[in-house]
């Protein structure tokens, strides 16, 4: 035997099946839609480096970079609401200085 009431929104009349107690419109099945997720967004370019990631990515600490910083070898810094960033070209430039150091170092020690 089957269970029928009147749907509240629609006005149509629902039927509930025994053995499943699950809702029925006009004998068809209640098609439920799926939940559409957000599709995730593009990978985007990094222009800027905070100081830890800088770090992060030339495998040093934090406390060697402050070191480094008191002693002026580390790169220029922007502030931008007072979180300090290093950009990109930034760090490409400081790694090339300190390789030309590096070398003019060793072939000083050398000589």
């Amino acid at each position: 035997m089957k269970d029928t009431s009147q749907d509240v929104r629609t006005g149509r009349a629902t039927v509930r099946s025994p053995d499943t107690k699950e809702p029925r419109a006009n004998n068809k099945a209640v098609v439920r839609k799926k939940k559409r997720h957000a599709k995730p967004l593009p990978p985007t370019e990094i222009y800027a480096l905070s100081i830890e990631q800088f770090c992060r990515a030339h495998n040093f600490s934090v406390a060697a970079f402050y070191v480094l910083k008191k002693r002026g070898l580390t790169p220029p810094e922007m502030v931008l609401g007072g979180k300090h960033l290093i950009s990109i070209e930034a760090a490409a430039e400081w790694r090339k200085r300190r390789t030309e150091a590096t070398k003019q170092e060793s072939e000083a020690a050398s000589a």
